[in-house]
This record gives C-alpha cells, structure tokens and sequence, in this order.
C-alpha cells in the first residue's frame, strides 16, 4: 500500500518555499511534507516520473542544494 504525504500547490505555501535567507528565489511547482522515509520515497518517484526536480529542504539545507533527478537505477545530481 502506498504511503501518500500532504503535497501543497497553493500560492502561499509555494511563495513561502521560494525562499531561504539567501538572495535566491525559485518557486517551486508544489510542496511536498513527507512524514516518514516511505512517503518521501513515494515523493520523489512520483517526481521522477513527472520529469520534475526535487530540492530537499531540512535543517540547514537551502535552495542551493543539488537539484535531484531520477537516472537509471539511482538519483543523481542535475
């Protein structure tokens, strides 16, 4: 059975997620809050099946992390 984590498409929740306390700004598509290692796996396939990227955001993460695509058997950096 699947494990479905809350994904927001909102305008708030997505200009909130825009930014960090850097000059950068990247709205994103959607925000995804996965409760457990299940329904973040669950997110980013379901990402990877779209063609879109995921940027993980956590203590101490920004939006200047690697941006994470799906490539054959494993993720890797875009």
């Amino acid at each position: 059975m699947r494990q479905i984590a809350m994904v927001a498409f909102d305008n708030l929740t997505r200009q909130l997620y825009a930014t960090d306390a850097s000059i950068y700004q990247i709205e994103p598509l959607a925000v995804a809050f996965p409760r457990n290692a299940h329904q973040a796996g669950n997110v980013i396939r379901a990402a990877a099946e779209a063609g879109v990227s995921v940027i993980p955001r956590g203590a101490g993460t920004g939006l200047r992390v690697a941006r994470w695509r799906w490539a054959g058997n494993r993720f890797r950096a875009a």
